[in-house]
């Protein structure tokens, strides 16, 4: 983590705001979860909390590694591990009756929406010069030999 101080501050700062904007829909949407007597909470149900939290804390995992490894093949097995671990968690909130399938992609999708600005954040030219990381020496870019 030393090596990329601006990433030490996206990373917990897209985990706080998928929280607080997680809480904000859940209030303005109000949507009743799925009738299931094992399920006691009381909180609204769209969008899944537990999805969107598996989405960004996975999610920004394979930007984690490249910066850490500078390894594009880690980084991709990384985005092949993090994408199955927010299908299990998006799976399990729907098999347990805690949410409704349309929770999760919601959760899914705001949780897109969310990396896909940190990481416009971290990826833009010129916002790693001073640090040296994986993200200024270009091993974000795609290379092909020759």
């Amino acid at each position: 983590w030393r090596g990329c101080r601006r990433f030490t501050i996206v990373y917990p700062a897209t985990l706080l705001l998928g929280a607080a904007l997680n809480n904000v829909l859940k209030q303005l949407i109000g949507r009743a979860r799925p009738a299931d007597p094992a399920t006691t909470v009381s909180l609204a149900s769209f969008p899944s909390g537990h999805t969107l939290q598996a989405t960004l804390l996975l999610g920004l995992l394979p930007l984690a590694v490249l910066i850490i490894s500078s390894r594009r093949t880690l980084s991709m097995w990384a985005s092949v591990a993090a994408t199955a671990g927010i299908a299990a968690v998006g799976y399990s909130r729907v098999y347990l009756g805690a949410h409704w399938p349309t929770d999760v992609v919601g959760a899914i999708l705001l949780g897109a929406l969310l990396i896909l600005g940190a990481h416009r954040l971290l990826t833009r030219p010129g916002a790693h010069d001073s640090c040296g990381c994986a993200l200024a020496t270009g091993a974000s870019r795609s290379r092909r030999p020759g």
